[in-house]
């Protein structure tokens, strides 16, 4: 039997709060309208400021805190929001969008836009919002931040489709293609796989129906 827990630093911070890392591929960015209602958060977040919902895909929890165990992921998705602003108008440089999200991008001299559909790696962030409270303290915020990515070289992303559809025919290699984790959201890949031209693209060809190496036969 476990032990009462009879001190406030071992409180639990609830699943979402304890997450502390994820990876996965960058489904997805959009706008939503507000998602917190009155019997959610109160009424003070009943407005219309508007909230950008992340997806990603394939997810893995890399990081608990607190010794919390890591919850299973509907769909093996990863979805969260951050406040953006209020319809019409650019987000505020003081919120956390501006402040952590986008900023975790521009020191790796990339845009959040720039890592759809591709590996990433999500960490919790204390973040220096950049103004002070009614008792002149610093505000902090914590959330996610691009932690660092998984960009592959595309000769690695060639490679590794050859071992997906290499011996298959051309039916069946473009479906695995579509449904390989790692393959199925790079979208040049997929592209070619609906095309016809995946062979030209891996440098194999077809022989019996089949894709195999150049040469091979």
């Amino acid at each position: 039997m476990s032990p009462i827990i009879e001190s406030t630093k071992e409180a639990s911070k609830g699943v979402f709060k304890s997450i502390r890392g994820v990876r996965g591929i960058f489904l997805s960015q959009e706008l939503i309208d507000n998602p917190f209602t009155d019997s959610a958060v109160g009424s003070k977040e009943k407005d219309d400021t508007q909230f950008i919902q992340f997806t990603i895909g394939d997810a893995v929890i890399t990081d608990m805190a607190d010794g919390e165990p890591a919850p299973e992921l509907k769909e093996d998705k990863f979805v969260w929001t951050l406040r953006y602003a209020k319809p019409g108008r650019k987000p505020s440089d003081k919120g956390f969008y501006m402040r952590g999200w986008v900023a975790s991008f521009e020191e790796q001299g990339i845009t959040p836009s720039q890592k759809l559909g591709k590996p990433i790696v999500i960490a919790k962030k204390n973040v220096d919002l950049g103004f002070k409270d009614s008792e002149k303290k610093q505000v902090f915020s914590e959330n996610f931040v691009l932690a660092g990515g998984v960009e592959e070289k595309e000769e690695d992303v060639i490679a590794y489709a050859k071992t997906v559809v290499v011996g298959k025919v051309v039916s069946l290699a473009c479906r695995d293609v579509n449904m390989d984790n790692r393959l199925k959201y790079n979208l040049l890949i997929v592209a070619a796989s609906k095309d016809g031209s995946l062979g030209e693209l891996l440098g194999l060809e077809i022989v019996d129906g089949k894709y195999v190496e150049k040469g091979s036969e």
